[in-house]
């Protein structure tokens, strides 16, 4: 067939009656992928025909749309909002709200879509290995206003196809008008930010515009016209949507600088948990001399149950503070755990009164 010129080989395979198939799983992801609806897709179907392409029929792909496609709970009612007059005044008048009855459920779910797909990453450490962070916003476009998430774990959260919407509204994005469609809304994310999708923690970020943020956390927002000392402005006039922090940033930095600073002699973490160790078996360390133990202390520190003790601390206060360091914890714990109890059999000899055998003498030799 490829020897013939093109004008043959297609004059030949339509005198055959020659038709590619498109099963109907494949009919249903190009709908969903060109965003469009089931008449124009049926009109598509006819055309696709005409060029010998035969795509399932439009009861096959519904039933395999019922049957291999998770329900969402998409709802949809008229509420009463808010709209300016021409004079200035306002008045209520039903618009339609669409939205998303089972946030959560619709969340997990597109987790364990992008889970399965191979798609969820941490950005190079960036994302603390036990978290899916979630970014939850708003956006108005034309008439209308609309509420989406967006998985952070991704490697491009902002592109429009990661953007999920949940809530949907024809009106205008003023405080009253947004209390009226998201209020419903308050308990469910505070239960998302304190819920675990499989063993991963869920962080919530909010996003917006200046004035949609300043909205949604009760705020004033700016005075003036300078818009650089916008963050001077902050007070605080209403009730906030969400319990989402403002401060999440600080605390991430926070938790570095600890982390950072965790053997620092004073007040370091991994300092303190380790003069913990020590003392849950009663050893102390000088306040003086580098910090080095008290010579009837050190037969105590290196028993085999106090050194795991010991070395363990490094362990559980990284699991504490940042999982992301547990693989280099774990080195080190196995690393120190070897060297104390190598240096446990060489004190043991140094500080007996018998003499050395060959085999003490090779110990020695292997232990050093």
């Amino acid at each position: 067939m490829k020897i013939l010129p093109k004008n043959e080989r297609e004059s030949l395979m339509k005198d055959a009656q020659f038709t590619v198939t498109i099963p109907p799983e494949e009919g249903l992801a190009m709908k969903a992928n060109l965003n469009i609806q089931w008449h124009k897709l049926r009109i598509m179907r006819r055309w696709l025909k005409s060029w010998g392409a035969e795509m399932a029929s439009e009861r096959k792909q519904r039933n395999v749309m019922r049957d291999k496609v998770e329900a969402i709970d998409i709802r949809a009612e008229a509420i009463p909002l808010s709209f300016e007059l021409r004079n200035g005044n306002r008045e209520l008048r039903p618009s339609p709200l669409g939205y998303v009855g089972d946030l959560k459920g619709l969340l997990f779910h597109v987790l364990e879509e992008n889970k399965s797909l191979g798609k969820l990453t941490w950005h190079g450490d960036m994302i603390p290995s036990d978290e899916i962070w979630i970014k939850i916003g708003g956006d108005k476009g034309g008439s209308s206003f609309k509420m989406s998430f967006q998985i952070v774990n991704l490697a491009r959260p902002n592109f429009v196809q990661n953007c999920v919407v949940f809530a949907l509204f024809e009106g205008p994005d003023t405080v009253t008008n947004l209390h009226i469609a998201l209020d419903r809304y308050t308990d469910i994310i505070e239960e998302i930010q304190n819920s675990k999708w499989r063993n991963y923690s869920i962080r919530v970020f909010m996003f917006g515009d200046y004035q949609l943020l300043c909205h949604l956390y009760g705020l004033s927002g700016a005075s003036g016209g300078n818009l650089k000392h916008a963050k001077l402005y902050g007070n605080v006039i209403g009730q906030r949507f969400f319990d989402i922090p403002l401060t999440q940033e600080s605390q991430i930095k926070k938790q570095e600088t600890i982390i950072k600073k965790g053997f620092d002699k004073e007040d370091g973490v991994f300092v303190c948990a380790l003069d913990n160790a020590l003392a849950s078996f009663r050893v102390e360390r000088q306040a003086y001399h580098g910090g080095s133990f008290i010579g009837n202390h050190i037969h105590r520190a290196l028993k085999e149950q106090n050194i795991d003790t010991l070395c363990s601390s490094v362990v559980d206060t990284a699991q504490a503070y940042d999982s992301a360091l547990l693989p280099k914890a774990f080195l080190i714990e196995e690393k120190f755990k070897k060297a104390l109890t190598l240096f446990a059999k060489c004190h043991t000899l140094y500080d007996g009164k018998a003499l050395f055998t060959q085999e003490d003498i090779i110990m020695l030799d292997v232990s050093i």
